[in-house]
This record gives structure tokens, C-alpha cells and sequence, in this order.
């Protein structure tokens, strides 16, 4: 199926940066981004699923959602919210450059770099300790392999 797109050098048809030069994407490109991110999703439950029947189970399940209960859920997890706005915008706005951090319109200092390194550090295995109360160790995905 992508064998085609690669001879035929259509592969790298999309390779530019979204909403270059503009603050916000449009309309078509924010629905793009989501249609990407809904894909890659999807295909991470294929890949991590045991079989081709559990993959297919998960989705039945998510689709199956009850809608109240599940939405007070995703809205219980507001700490995952205040940390994650921050990171997308800055993110979102150092697209144009080679990482996120190179020029957010600052001066950064050396310490303060470094300080912000290292409050992003913390964060980070904030949540990996929150989200790991369960007692059960997380595998790395690779070493199935």
C-alpha cells in the first residue's frame, strides 16, 4: 500500500510546518492535526494489543463509553490539564524551530534555562509517580520485541 507512495516519491508530500508564519492553524489544518492524532491513537492500540481480537475488543470498549461517567473522569485529572497547557504552548509556538525552548521571544539566561529544565524534570516524575500508584510496573513498550 505505501510501497506506491515511496516510488513514486509522494511520501514527503507533507512536510512543512502547520500554520508557518501564523499564530493559530485554520480551520482545515486544526482538523487535519486532530484527524493525525486520532490515526496515530488508533494505530497505538494496534500495536500495543496482545492480538488483533484485544485490539479490536478496546476499541468496542471505548466506543461503548458511558458518557457521563467517563466524562467526570477525563475532567477529574485537572493537575494533568495545568501542567499540559503550559508545555503545549510552548510547544505550539517554538514550532518553527529546531526544539520548543530555542527562541520563545526571551533572553534566557543560563540559570534560568536551568531552572526551568529542572521544574520540568520535576513535573514530569510528579506524574510518573501519581499515575503509577497502581503497584503494577509498566513495561517498556520495546522490549516485547
Amino acid at each position: 500500500l505505501f510501497l506506491p507512495l515511496i516510488l513514486l516519491g509522494k511520501n514527503r508530500k507533507y512536510t512543512n510546518i502547520v500554520a508557518e508564519g501564523k499564530k493559530l492553524p485554520t480551520l482545515k489544518e486544526f482538523f487535519q492535526m486532530g484527524l493525525t492524532f486520532f490515526l496515530v491513537v488508533l494505530g497505538w492500540i494496534f500495536f500495543r494489543a496482545e492480538s488483533m481480537g484485544d485490539a479490536w475488543a478496546y476499541i468496542g470498549k471505548i466506543a461503548q463509553w458511558d458518557t457521563i461517567e467517563n466524562l467526570y473522569r477525563i475532567l477529574d485529572y485537572k493537575r494533568i490539564y495545568i501542567a499540559l497547557l503550559p508545555m503545549l504552548m510552548i510547544e505550539w509556538f517554538g514550532r518553527e524551530n529546531q526544539f520548543g525552548l530555542e527562541k520563545l521571544g526571551l533572553k534566557w539566561g543560563k540559570m534560568l534555562r536551568y531552572t526551568f529544565y529542572f521544574i520540568i524534570t520535576v513535573v514530569i516524575i510528579y506524574f510518573s509517580i501519581y499515575f503509577s500508584c497502581s503497584g503494577e510496573a509498566q513495561e517498556f513498550i520495546y522490549f516485547q520485541f
